[in-house]
């Protein structure tokens, strides 16, 4: 989840996704939540090339501002994405500085933590 523009975030996901890849030695599916305020930024693959090798890697993203606020209606989906988005669009709306944070904010959310 990125809660703010960066422009690093394309090489980030690209390094965190071989990673994965390389640490368990299996393939892997990577997914970006954009929990930003800005419509248009909307990353989706990360390309380099240098003496003639290329490495183009795209990957889907989420955008929480496509789906409003409307966590009712997301709660209630049959889509098990529909919950982390549900969380995702509750946590945005707090200053979460750090990964605890929001996966404490996340979890008090759907009644996992008191």
């Amino acid at each position: 989840m990125q809660a703010q523009a960066d422009r690093d975030l394309p090489q980030r996901v690209y390094r965190y996704h071989h990673r994965i890849v390389d640490r368990f030695g299996r393939r892997a599916a990577t997914l970006v939540v954009l929990a930003d305020e800005r419509p248009g930024w909307r990353p989706d693959s990360y390309e380099e090339e240098l003496w003639g090798c290329r490495v183009q890697f795209k990957y889907p993203i989420c955008k929480l501002l496509d789906f409003g606020r409307d966590r009712e209606a997301l709660e209630a989906s049959s889509n098990p994405a529909a919950l982390v988005i549900a969380a995702a669009s509750v946590a945005s709306g707090y200053n979460c500085s750090h990964s605890g944070d929001m996966l404490k904010l996340w979890l008090s959310s759907f009644k996992f933590v008191n």
